[in-house]
């Protein structure tokens, strides 16, 4: 064959390929959105954010290809309602079901409900073509709790039965996120939420990795050993179902969840290292948060969370945006932000427009251009105390009720014995003002601090209790008009009649 006649050969070859359309294997890959949401991980414990031992090195690299919250605060201590604010943008007291006056114990299936008037980040996507799944590791984060909304697949926890050991932990929600990838076409938009529950599971391992295990050395100024206590939750003592046995310091359960954080890290490289090798890495944004964080004696937990304390509020919140993503790289973005402004923010990143319903504010602008954060103050709410906190930069407010704190253990735990109680068998709330600095020029204004969050904390507690009452169908929105009218403006019940 001349080299003429095989050029005009494969001339019309390509042209014949080219006529078919491009090859599935060649399509441009879709917008990706991977949320990966770890419970127990703390803020000051993340090396990308000042900790002083190298836990974390491929969060910091995520970090520093894109962006890390400084100042990011979950809207509540405990594993559900933290879930339901990053899944709804939300506050969580808004899926707390006003009490049935029926009696008979109070339970997660009695007491929780996302209404379904709320919003959803998923459902967003989903109405803007995205395809959908979460892939979580807690038998609590379930769709019989309402929080499967705009999931086109929602995989799990499985408490019991063949292979459980397999579906646990990272490794586990990770192999079911990337079965889940593989099986959608390359051009495809896609959000996956992902939540891994490793940290919360460290007291219950027999052992780690012999490497991870002796990563860190026990700090000499945390050698006191805490006393033990019997029930799965208890204040000022270690619960018996997280006690490692033996007489351990502190110090070496802090060395040993520093262990944990690093392993965790690990395991997301290599998660991340799978979505490279798909092609998929580039084309999806990352966000890693913390749900919650997990106390070593602050606020009276050990090795436990359900306080509204720094240790179990403050956590870590970074996005990697995909390559085609306009965002800021290398940025500390500080002032204050909740987990309910994750899905207004990721809507508003994306070009979608945030639903009126959603109460967290974007944080897209400061993300983009540098803009100071749009909010003032962060709330949480729940724990093991009831409560509910202000957080500003310099102050904490919390208020919480330990005397109706949910076991006699824990009541008893604080106050030594039985709660102190009026006549009429009521308690009276436990107010404390905490400053988030060493610093006595705050002290002058702690008067003024004090005030200004007392009345932000009356009104923002007050909202909540009236709208869950509403958007739970306790009473007729003829009856509280007022309230009624702000949900109708946000979009969360129908227009009047």
């Amino acid at each position: 064959m001349s080299d003429a006649r095989a050029f005009v050969l494969a001339a019309s070859g390509v042209l014949l390929l080219a006529a078919c359309g491009p090859r599935p294997s060649d399509a441009a890959p879709g917008r990706g959105l991977l949320v990966i949401v770890v419970d127990g991980l703390r803020a000051d414990h993340v090396s990308a954010l000042g900790y002083d031992r190298p836990t974390t090195p491929v969060i910091d690299a995520l970090a520093d290809k894109g962006a890390i919250f400084s100042d990011a605060w979950a809207a509540s201590p405990e594993v559900l309602p933290s879930h339901t604010a990053l899944l709804t943008g939300c506050d969580p007291g808004l899926a707390h079901r006003p009490s049935t006056g029926l009696g008979g114990p109070a339970t997660d299936l009695t007491n929780w409900l996302v209404p379904e008037r709320l919003p959803s980040l998923a459902q967003e996507l989903l109405a803007d073509g995205f395809e959908t799944a979460a892939f979580v590791d807690h038998p609590a984060v379930a769709p019989i709790r309402g929080v499967a909304k705009g999931f086109q697949t929602f995989q799990g926890f499985r408490e019991f039965g063949e292979g459980v050991e397999q579906e646990l932990a990272f490794e586990g929600v990770g192999t079911k996120f990337m079965n889940w990838l593989q099986g959608r076409s390359i051009g495809a938009d896609w959000f996956a939420y992902i939540e891994v529950n490793d940290l919360e599971r460290t007291w219950s391992r027999p052992a780690l990795d012999p490497f991870f295990e002796t990563f860190a050395k026990p700090r000499a100024e945390l050698a006191q050993v805490p006393p033990v206590a019997e029930g799965e939750h208890a204040f000022f003592a270690v619960p018996r179902p997280r006690w490692s046995r033996g007489a351990k310091t502190l110090g070496e359960y802090e060395a040993r969840y520093d262990g944990a954080v690093r392993e965790f890290d690990l395991k997301l490289k290599k998660l991340l290292e799978r979505l490279d090798r798909n092609g998929r890495l580039r084309t999806t944004t990352v966000v890693l948060v913390g749900a919650f964080g997990i106390s070593f004696g602050e606020g009276g937990l050990i090795l436990d969370t359900g306080a509204l304390t720094a240790a179990d509020l403050h956590v870590p919140w970074v996005i990697r945006p995909a390559e085609n993503l306009s965002m800021l790289r290398g940025a500390t973005i500080d002032g204050v932000v909740s987990l309910v402004d994750l899905a207004p923010t990721l809507l508003e990143l994306h070009g979608l427009r945030v639903p009126a319903g959603m109460q967290g504010v974007s944080h897209a602008a400061s993300l983009v251009t540098g803009a100071p954060t749009a909010r003032a103050i962060a709330y949480a709410s729940g724990g093991f105390q009831r409560g509910i906190a202000a957080i500003e930069p310099h102050w904490i407010l919390a208020r919480e009720r330990p005397a109706d704190a949910p076991t006699e253990l824990l009541v008893r735990s604080w106050y030594g014995g039985p709660p102190p109680r009026a006549s009429d068998g009521s308690s009276a709330p436990i107010e404390r003002l905490v400053s988030r600095a060493d610093d006595a020029s705050l002290d002058a204004s702690a008067s003024a601090a004090r005030e200004r969050l007392t009345f932000a904390l009356d009104a923002w507690g007050d909202w909540v209790e009236r709208s869950r009452a509403l958007l739970h169908s306790r009473i007729a929105p003829a009856d509280d008009p007022k309230t009624a009218a702000d949900l109708r403006r946000r979009g969360l019940i129908g227009p009047a009649r």
